[in-house]
């Protein structure tokens, strides 16, 4: 019910809805760090960002991070966890993520850069544990903690380097993406080459050879639209590449 009030943006209701079940699970029970308290407490630290009842949401958001600060989970994945235990492990470190970046677009909007560089920080480690450090994810993040730099002053000199680094990821991901491309094997052409046809399938063939170009643009179709799609990111971070810093205009070429 709570989520389909905000979905409706029926705040007020959602408010009401999100309390009741905190102080029925709370009243069962259920520990204040569990996932689950979690939350919900993080959903209601956002309607009352919403509703303008920023004391409240401060109070959320800081309720969220000490509860999961108390669990001492360690950011790092072990290989020889089972499947179950490695899928619960990841979902925590998720949600301390998830939970440090709506904290840290929070703060940002409230003017508190350091603070919401802290803890967009948090979600960057959080994030490369799960995904790979060229995901978009991660290249988001990193974006957002370029965007508050360039307003903490001793900041502004790092804003470059995370941003090269960001290029960096993405060229390297179009590298291999497209280094994993694979064409039509020729293979099983020169392999079906040897072997003697039928003279109907051999009369057949000079018949057959319009739709090889047909394939063939079909593929290039692919390579273009493959292509496109991943320099849509790297155009996303070159559109964060002029830098104002102590009243200086940088350039980054790449």
């Amino acid at each position: 019910m709570a989520n389909l009030s905000l979905l409706n943006s029926d705040l007020p209701t959602a408010e009401k809805l999100l309390v009741q079940t905190i102080h029925d699970c709370l009243a069962a029970g259920i520990d204040q760090t569990s996932p689950i308290i979690a939350e919900l407490s993080l959903k209601l630290a956002l309607v009352y960002s919403r509703l303008g009842q920023f004391d409240r949401a401060f109070e959320g958001f800081k309720f969220c991070t000490s509860a999961q600060d108390a669990l001492n989970i360690d950011l790092t994945i072990s290989n020889s966890s089972n499947s179950e235990d490695l899928n619960e492990k990841k979902n925590k470190i998720a949600l301390i993520g998830m939970i440090c970046n709506y904290f840290s677009k929070f703060l940002y909007d409230r003017g508190e850069y350091n603070e919401a560089l802290k803890y967009s920080q948090r979600a960057l480690e959080a994030a490369r544990v799960i995904y790979t450090n060229g995901h978009s994810n991660c290249l988001c993040l990193m974006s957002d903690i370029a965007a508050i730099q360039m307003h903490i002053p001793e900041k502004q000199e790092s804003v470059r380097d995370i941003l090269f680094e960001a290029i960096d990821l993405v060229k390297r991901r179009i590298r291999s993406d497209f280094s994993a491309f694979k064409f039509p094997s020729e293979a099983n052409t020169s392999q079906n080459s040897d072997c003697v046809q039928p003279r109907e399938i051999q009369s057949n063939q000079s018949a057959a050879e319009p739709n090889d170009f047909s394939r063939k643009s079909h593929i290039v179709k692919k390579v273009f639209h493959f292509l496109c799609h991943f320099y849509v990111w790297l155009l996303f971070v070159l559109s964060k590449l002029i830098i104002f810093t102590n009243n200086k205009v940088y350039i980054i070429l790449v």
